[in-house]
């Protein structure tokens, strides 16, 4: 069996991270090398197929910018077999991890154990790192790879960032040279767990912590939650990232069940990227966010993003990266994301962008509102994306324009839907199943199984004032329509409040909160169709009929036949097509319809309008049923 590991020479790119910033002046430079020291465990070979596996752990000794010893265990995957007649032949990939614990030395130069001119700092950081060598002559292979340096502890606090490498491995005693910058960047801080809950037989826990690090605005401070399995192994080790809603917080619990996630052995990571708004949620995790977030308001209007796409895309590739998210959540295979309404327009903004380039594997953004967005569509590097909007999207701030197919997008809207889905005490349609028939095409398409369902918009009609085809019954025609607005039962309406008119003098980075939210409806189902006759000639027919599109939407790919078992069994449990039903007078359960025909409206009028929305929203949220968290 050949000696592996022995000499390796490489000059690297350290980028790390220290905070509070290791200098006000700006980076400081870090240099210096380590020694293959020797094996605690030598590597032990397995035969697997056609290649042959080793594992063991051993440490090298620092000298420079730091000095101490790194302690690692490592995985080395050969592809021939164990025992070679020829060394160096063979393509190998080492996987490391472990910790380093000893002094650095920053700003200044060693003498004797005083750190001259500098700062000294002593403690440990943890690290991770991944090798490719590739077959050569004996005596030299050459190499290629990265060290992803993770969480510091006591002096090293916050220590993170990554040496990438390129060298040689021979037949002698090695070492390793390195330099580079120490900067700030993200790191976690204050980890707490607890127990989350059992989801199809694996147990769940909580980890809250800070993720903290420095973005263009200044330092940032970001809380954050992990719901994960308590041994990551025993999930499906895909991650959903959610920056947080600034009212209502966490989809988990509500339009993304954890029956849904966790059942599925998914994780969720959930990020702050702002304090919450007035009527949050209460207990709303971000309220504890420090720094120049995603909004920054004067009264209920919205200035500018701030630092958020930067937060939140620092934060997803410290899950890709950094060791000690691998402790809490594993080795990721698949990063998603997701996110409602002003967090979709943050995840719109990092797709956009260099940072967001092959940082998620798959993207559902749902009800990218705000006005200001991007909406165009995100290059082919930004992973597999799916648009979900709402019909009151479409009138208020021209969705359509994110309408298309492609390789790697499909764009979905919802007949008939409010901005926000599933609000409780709103008489509205709720979208949120959608949603989850959704996520769940995107998974199965992300990991190959299936691509998803074909984008679905609704029609238009150049006579319409907004634009969008209506039925009989005065619902949008086309894109994906639920069931009761599928048979005629009630009319939703989509705004119930129209958007500011250009007469207002609003730019579209003052809109007020709160407008074109929720929705309303009006029940038909008492109300004769066009010629007279009963729109339900009793029970049966319009459950027979709710079944049929409840079914269609399933295999259409649109409704998950759990949610659809759901559905029908309230229908079932109604009493539509019955004659008790509509012996009382019928009662419009609808908000005042403006949002089909702009009105105009005063600034002032629209201010009141948006507190009242936020007052009613916090109100709701009050009354929401979330599932307990242990």
């Amino acid at each position: 069996m050949k000696k592996l590991l022995i000499t390796v020479l490489c000059v690297c790119a350290l980028m790390a991270a220290l905070v509070p910033p290791v200098s006000a002046d700006g980076p400081t430079t870090v240099s210096g090398s380590f020694v293959d020291s020797g094996w605690i465990d030598p590597p032990q070979p397995t035969p697997s197929g056609n290649t042959c596996v080793l594992t063991g752990s051993g440490w090298h000794e620092w000298d420079g910018s730091f000095r101490g010893k790194e302690v690692f265990d490592v995985r080395i995957v050969v592809y021939g077999p164990c025992e070679e007649e020829e060394p160096n032949k063979f393509r190998e990939e080492l996987s490391w991890e472990g910790t380093f614990t000893g002094k650095l030395c920053l700003g200044g130069a060693w003498d004797g154990e005083t750190c001259a001119g500098g700062q000294l700092r002593e403690g440990s950081f943890d690290f991770a790192g991944a090798w490719e060598v590739t077959p050569a002559p004996s005596p030299q292979q050459t190499f290629s790879g990265s060290y992803v340096i993770g969480q510091g502890y006591d002096g090293l606090a916050g220590l993170g960032g990554e040496i990438d490498c390129r060298g040689r491995v021979g037949m002698a005693d090695g070492w390793v040279e390195y330099v580079g910058q120490l900067s700030d960047a993200g790191h976690f801080q204050g980890i707490e767990t607890t127990p989350y809950g059992t989801y199809g037989g694996v147990d769940y826990v909580r980890h809250v912590g800070t993720f903290a690090g420095t973005a263009a605005g200044g330092p940032y401070s970001a809380p954050f939650e992990l719901i994960v399995p308590a041994d990551p192994s025993q999930g499906n080790r895909r991650v959903l990232l959610e920056p947080l809603n600034q009212v209502e917080g966490s989809a988990v619990g509500s339009r993304l069940t954890p029956e849904l996630l966790f059942g599925g052995g998914f994780s969720y990571a959930g990020i702050c990227f702002t304090p919450p708004w007035p009527g949050a949620f209460p207990g709303h995790l971000c309220t504890d966010f420090q720094g120049r977030g995603g909004f920054t308001r004067e009264g209920i209007w919205i200035e500018g993003k701030g630092d958020a796409a930067e937060i939140v895309a620092a934060f997803a590739r410290a899950l890709r990266d950094d060791p000690v998210a691998h402790g809490l959540i594993g080795i990721p295979l698949k990063l998603y994301s997701s996110g409602a309404s002003a967090p979709a327009m943050i995840l719109e903004d990092i797709l956009h962008s260099p940072s967001g380039a092959n940082l998620f594997d798959m993207s559902l953004l749902e009800g990218v509102f705000w006005p200001g967005g991007i909406h165009t569509l995100p290059e082919p590097d930004a992973g597999l994306v799916m648009m979900l909007a709402s019909e009151a999207e479409v009138i208020a701030v021209n969705a359509s324009a994110l309408r298309g197919t492609a390789a790697t997008y499909r764009s979905y809207e919802v007949a008939g839907a409010p901005h926000a889905a599933g609000v409780p005490d709103f008489p509205a349609l709720d979208w949120a199943p959608v949603l989850r028939a959704l996520f769940v095409a995107g998974d199965r398409w992300a990991t190959g199984v299936a691509d998803p369902p074909p984008s679905a918009v609704l029609a238009n009609d150049a006579n319409a004032t907004d634009g969008i085809a209506r039925d009989e019954n005065g619902n949008a025609l086309g894109g994906i329509r639920l069931p009761d607005l599928e048979v005629g039962r009630r009319r939703y309406i989509a705004l119930a409040v129209s958007a500011p008119p250009a007469s207002a003098g609003l730019s579209e980075d003052s809109y007020p909160l709160g407008l074109p939210m929720f929705g309303g409806l009006e029940d038909l189902a008492c109300t004769p169709k066009a010629d007279s006759s009963a729109r339900f000639p009793d029970h049966e027919t319009y459950v027979r009929r709710f079944s049929e599109a409840a079914q269609q939407l399933v295999a259409d790919g649109y409704l998950l036949q759990e949610d659809a078992d759901r559905m029908i069994v309230e229908a079932q449990a109604s009493n539509v097509g019955t004659p008790e039903e509509c012996l009382a007078p019928t009662v419009a359960e609808v908000l005042p319809e403006t949002g089909q025909s702009a009105h105009a409206t005063s600034h002032a009028e629209m201010a009141i309008l948006a507190g009242l929305t936020l007052l009613a929203m916090g109100t709701a949220l009050h009354r929401r049923i979330k599932k307990p968290r242990a």
